[in-house]
């Protein structure tokens, strides 16, 4: 069982030719709604690829969250066990997204920045989960709870540093994974990190004894594997028709996580995380373009 801890939204998303300018008005762009957030995609995609999965997360009393509720109403494997705060709206994000799959994103997070300590260790008391998800986008005591509470429960974290703030570095030793893409890896590093190459670099200085990922969207995944003696390899990405990468980042965390907590080992974890995140950026939006397991076996099945 899988219990992710994290941020849920409501995505307005615009799809446009092109990016405007400043002070520019663009008017043919096309719009989309659906449920997002970081945690619910998480939380989604860990659903899909078959593992019983539970979202702690924190929503307004208002018309957002009832859309999201009546949206995921059939998704099967997940249980959302919401902190209702009334006094505030449920997250919402402003997502535009151009002709070549690029998106800039505006997130005002509403109830996420008021998701609570308390609820979450009620919630993981209560549970006993053997993989814990967590995510940048909720309050920095509640990431903190969670790790503090790691060796008391037993369970194993994955934190995907994801969006990046400061006190990311304050507790990046202490989750069992960890994973980043080349802009989180920039500001947690301090140095550049654009490729491969780079990546590697980075890498052969960490200092600490959790294993992490980079993820290096179409140059694909780096992995420090303590658990092969800091081991360092590079998993090349599958080459697609990319549409739309909002999610893929979301999908691959959620997706090695299940993985991970269906009993395969790291580096197959990695291997079906890309081919999910592969077939999630061939489609438009956030949960809905997440690929089910069998999906992403047929996938693979395509490059035999």
């Amino acid at each position: 069982m899988i219990l992710i801890v994290g941020s849920i939204n409501i995505d307005f998303t615009i799809k446009v030719k092109r990016f405007p300018e400043e002070g520019e008005t663009i008017t043919d762009g096309v719009f989309f709604q659906s449920p997002g957030g970081k945690g619910l995609n998480q939380a989604v995609a860990s659903a899909r690829a078959g593992e019983k999965t539970f979202l702690v997360c924190s929503v307004g009393n208002d018309v957002f969250w009832k859309f999201i509720e009546d949206y995921l109403k059939n998704e099967k494997n997940l249980t959302i066990l919401p902190e209702v705060n009334k006094g505030f709206s449920t997250g919402v994000a402003f997502i535009l997204v151009d002709d070549k799959g690029k998106n800039k994103i505006v997130v005002s997070p509403g109830a996420n920045a008021k998701l609570s300590s308390n609820h979450v260790r009620q919630v993981l008391e209560q549970s006993n989960p053997r993989f814990v998800v967590l995510q940048c986008e909720i309050p920095f005591d509640v990431v903190q709870t969670v790790m503090e509470m790691k060796n008391k429960l037993n369970f194993i974290v994955v934190f995907n540093t994801a969006p990046f703030k400061s006190w990311v570095r304050e507790i990046i030793h202490i989750p069992d994974f960890v994973i980043m893409n080349e802009v989180e890896a920039k500001q947690i590093f301090g140095k550049d990190v654009k490729d491969k190459d780079s990546a590697v670099v980075v890498l052969k200085d960490y200092p600490f004894h959790n294993s992490v990922m980079i993820t290096l969207g179409k140059d694909g995944v780096v992995l420090l594997n303590q658990e092969k003696g800091k081991k360092i390899s590079h998993f090349p990405a599958f080459e697609v028709d990319v549409v739309d990468t909002t999610g893929a980042g979301d999908t691959f965390a959620g997706y090695f996580s299940a993985m991970m907590s269906a009993g395969k080992d790291l580096e197959e974890s990695i291997n079906l995380a890309q081919a999910a995140s592969a077939v999630c950026v061939t489609r438009e939006g956030a949960v809905k373009s997440i690929p089910k397991f069998h999906e992403v076996l047929a996938f693979l099945q395509t490059l035999k």
